[in-house]
């Protein structure tokens, strides 16, 4: 005895597939559209969050009142590709850290640093200031690769949910999206 099934090659089937390679393509791009642009929130909140302590020397959080945070001005949209970051001058400074302290080779802040802004909001010198960052480093503070870590497992899920959409639009009829 014999068991099958037989689609005919109908119209609404021939546009469905069809159109399945461009409605996955585009499934992906909305995917990796709102998995950044979660990146890219929850790394302003870490930055909002404020600064604390670390423990062993390790990812002490951020520091900020608001200039780094307010550079994050949307994901940069490409296809394939999106785009998180800051034009900020310092922002991989805070993200990695510098000199000593990250175990790397002392380090001066360049002119425009920004250090005399820093430093009278603070009721420092400046001369103060570079000499403690030239002499000691500045922890890592990742506000970015925390986000990345909490935030990169969404992106199946985004794909997904995007792909069921669009392809409940081809088909004509609801197709669902259910987590395991």
């Amino acid at each position: 005895m014999s068991h099958g099934v037989r689609i005919k090659n109908t119209d609404a089937v021939k546009k469905f597939f069809k159109q399945l390679n461009r409605n996955a393509m585009d499934s992906m791009n909305d995917g990796l559209y709102n998995t950044a642009d979660a990146i890219q929130t929850q790394t302003v909140n870490n930055l909002r969050k404020g600064y604390k302590e670390s423990t062993h020397g390790k990812d002490g959080g951020a520091y900020e009142r608001g200039l780094l945070a307010g550079s994050f001005r949307g994901v940069k949209r490409e296809v394939h590709k999106m785009t998180v970051g800051s034009a900020t001058p310092y922002a991989a400074h805070v993200e990695f850290g510098t000199g000593p302290a990250a175990g790397k080779k002392p380090y001066r802040p360049p002119p425009d640093s920004n250090i005399s802004f820093w430093a009278n909001r603070n009721n420092k010198e400046e001369g103060e200031v570079l000499q403690s960052i030239m002499r000691f480093g500045t922890q890592p503070r990742r506000y970015l690769g925390r986000a990345v870590h909490t935030k990169k497992v969404i992106l199946p899920e985004q794909v997904a949910k995007s792909l069921a959409k669009r392809l409940s639009d081809a088909a004509g009829k609801k197709i669902g999206v259910t987590r395991r």
